[in-house]
């Protein structure tokens, strides 16, 4: 919680805007390569990310694919998905930093 505290909050703006463009080419890098061990890893972490940050579809979508993804999961596609929602939250932090 940012409270009345407008330097904090920015900060961890910031930083949550770090982590998930971070994750987005990360994720990339391990759907590229196949990598079931690293998706969930990071998906793991930009759900908790998205959680904390109060992005609950993004923190919902990576949920779901943490606890499913195998071989069969066609990972591209629910990527794009994932990307859509980063997208969103990314605009939405960017409206409250530009207050």
């Amino acid at each position: 919680q940012a409270g009345d505290d407008p330097s904090f909050l920015t900060f961890f703006l910031d930083l949550v805007v770090r982590e998930i463009k971070g994750s987005r080419k990360q994720l990339k890098e391990a759907i590229d390569t196949n990598d079931i061990v690293r998706i969930k890893e990071l998906l793991h972490k930009l759900r908790g990310t998205s959680s904390t940050a109060g992005l609950i579809k993004l923190a919902q979508m990576t949920k779901d694919l943490e606890i499913s993804p195998t071989i069969e999961t066609d990972l591209a596609i629910a990527f794009v998905a994932i990307e859509q929602e980063m997208d969103i939250g990314l605009e939405l932090i960017a409206k409250i930093l530009n207050k």
